[in-house]
C-alpha cells in the first residue's frame, strides 16, 4: 500500500487513500502546518495505474524530485521521490507507490485497512460491517440486515464511531478476473464431510495447484452453501440462478442468528484468502436487494468421510 512520510519529523508515515488533498487547512486529509504551505496546496490521486500529484494553484509552489511543478499539471510519482510543499526544504518522502487498498479512517486518524479485498469494521475478528466488492464491480456494505451499495468518501457509523471509507474508484486492479490465478471463478472446490465430527475438510484446486483450506467449524456455512448450489445444479436450475438462498434460511440451516451469519461469511472469505485464493470476497456472493447469498464457486465436489 502507498505511504508518504514527512522528512525531519518523528510522526508515522501516512497511508494514501485513492484521493487526498495536502495543505494547511484542517479539512485536508494530509495537513502540513508549515507557514509556506497554502490552505489547499496539492492533490495526490491514483488514476488506476499510477500515482499523480497536482499543484492546486498554491502560493509558493510544489516540487517533485527537485523540479517545480506547473500549477494544474499532474505529474507521475515514483518510488522514493521527494515532494516539497511551499519551499524545497519542506519535503515529504514517498515510501511506497503501491496501488491503494480499501481502508476506513476515524476522525482521530486511526486507519483500518482491508485484508484481501474485504474491509471489516470495527475489527477483523468480530465485524459488524464488511465493505467488499460485488460481482458487478461495485463496492457494497454488508451488515446483518443485508447489503447496500457504497462509494469512496461515504461515512459509516459503527458502535458510535464515524468511519470515512477510502475505496479505489478504479477497481480493475482488484476486481478483474485473474485468468492465471486461483479465483472463485477458476477453481474447483472439493469437500469431504465428517458427519460424526461435525467437520468438513476442504481443498481448492486450480490446475495442478492445490490450496488446502483445512478443517474448521466455519465450514458449517460452507456446507450449507455447497449443498444449496449442488441441489440446484442437480435440478437443472440456470447457472446464474443456482445456489441463491435467503439469508434467514441459511442462518436457520446453520442454527445461528442473522448477525452471526455475517461474521461467518467474513471469516469464510478470510480463510479462503489466507489459503491463497484471489478475489476472496467472491467466495460468498450477495444480491443487494433480495437479501440472498450463494457460494461463488460453481465447480463443486462433495463426499462423505
Amino acid at each position: 500500500m502507498a505511504a508518504i512520510r514527512k522528512l525531519g519529523h518523528t510522526s508515522a508515515a501516512r497511508l494514501l487513500a485513492p484521493l487526498q488533498v495536502m495543505g494547511r487547512a484542517p479539512s485536508c486529509r494530509i495537513v502540513d502546518a508549515d507557514g509556506h504551505v497554502s490552505g489547499v496546496h496539492a492533490e495526490l490521486r491514483w488514476d488506476g495505474a499510477r500515482w499523480l500529484v497536482e499543484d492546486l494553484g498554491s502560493r509558493n509552489g510544489t516540487w517533485l524530485a527537485g523540479v517545480r511543478l506547473r500549477p494544474r499539471s499532474p505529474a507521475e510519482i515514483s518510488q522514493g521521490a521527494r515532494l516539497a510543499l511551499g519551499r524545497p526544504q519542506n519535503a515529504w518522502l514517498f515510501e511506497s507507490v503501491e496501488p491503494p487498498v480499501p481502508m476506513a479512517e476515524r476522525p482521530d486518524g486511526t486507519v483500518i485497512v482491508a485484508v484481501g479485498d474485504s474491509l471489516a469494521l470495527p475489527d477483523q475478528d468480530e465485524p459488524e460491517v464488511v465493505v467488499c466488492p460485488s460481482p458487478e464491480g461495485e463496492w457494497v456494505i454488508e451488515t446483518e440486515e443485508g447489503a447496500q451499495r457504497t462509494r469512496s468518501g461515504a461515512i459509516v457509523t459503527v458502535g458510535g464511531v464515524a468511519w470515512t471509507l477510502h475505496l479505489p474508484e478504479v477497481l480493475s486492479q482488484t476486481l478483474t478476473r485473474h485468468d492465471e490465478a486461483a479465483t472463485p471463478r477458476t477453481v474447483q472446490l472439493s469437500m469431504v464431510v465428517y458427519p460424526a465430527l461435525d467437520q468438513a475438510e476442504v481443498w481448492v484446486r486450480h490446475g495442478t495447484q492445490t490450496l488446502p483450506v483445512g478443517k474448521r467449524a466455519v465450514h458449517r456455512l460452507l456446507r450449507v452453501l455447497v449443498d444449496a448450489r449442488l441441489q440446484d445444479q442437480a435440478a437443472g436450475v440456470e447457472a446464474q440462478e443456482e445456489g441463491w438462498r435467503r439469508q434467514v434460511e441459511v442462518a436457520r440451516a446453520m442454527g445461528v442468528q442473522p448477525n452471526a451469519l455475517n461474521v461467518a461469511i467474513h471469516r469464510l472469505r478470510r480463510q479462503f484468502g489466507s489459503a491463497g485464493l484471489k478475489d476472496a470476497s467472491g467466495v460468498v456472493e450477495r444480491r443487494i436487494t433480495e437479501g440472498q447469498v450463494r457460494l461463488g464457486i460453481a465447480d463443486l465436489q462433495r463426499l462423505e468421510g
